[in-house]
């Protein structure tokens, strides 16, 4: 379809969807909310109630956050600067659009550094299908209320070596 209008595939927006920019404000919309929804959870005996809470906030798309086996709890204080304990371990799954978005927001507007390894080019490619990625967020809700982030590792597809169709 891209190809038929003259546009390239990423940019291309078939009638009816979402544009580039809705994409990123939408991934931008959803980290907004998982960030307010770790730092609800981390007060004592509120987390049930604030992931349902969150979770009808979000819509029916964010539905499986009203289950809380879905946030790996371990009682950290998300705001404990000398803890080496993550507050949380949440598992996003996504389409490649959506995820390149989210790490465009990451990268440009919350000056999330890759790991030197990686090529910064292919950043903002689409990712590939079964694609892993991993990032840890520190809140400091005394300086800001966004996070700081740390890329751990980008678009890694380890888990496919040695599969053979």
């Amino acid at each position: 379809m891209a190809k038929a209008a003259g546009e390239k595939c990423p940019f291309f927006t078939p009638p009816g969807a979402e544009t580039v920019d809705e994409v990123q404000a939408r991934a931008e919309d959803f980290l907004s909310h998982l960030c307010q929804l770790l730092m609800k959870i981390t007060e004592k005996d509120s987390a049930p109630e604030q992931l349902d809470k969150v979770a009808d906030d979000l819509g029916d798309s964010h539905t499986s956050l009203k289950n809380p086996s879905c946030v790996d709890l371990n009682g950290s204080d998300i705001n404990d600067d000398n803890s080496d304990t993550p507050v949380a371990n949440v598992l996003i799954v996504s389409h490649g659009g959506f995820i390149r978005q989210w790490v465009r927001h990451f990268v440009e507007d919350l000056k999330c550094r890759l790991p030197q390894s990686f090529d910064e080019s292919k950043a903002f490619s689409v990712c590939p299908n079964t694609a892993v990625s991993s990032f840890t967020l520190t809140f400091n809700q005394v300086v800001s209320f966004s996070p700081s982030i740390i890329c751990n590792y980008l678009y890694n597809c380890s888990h496919l070596d040695g599969i053979t169709l």
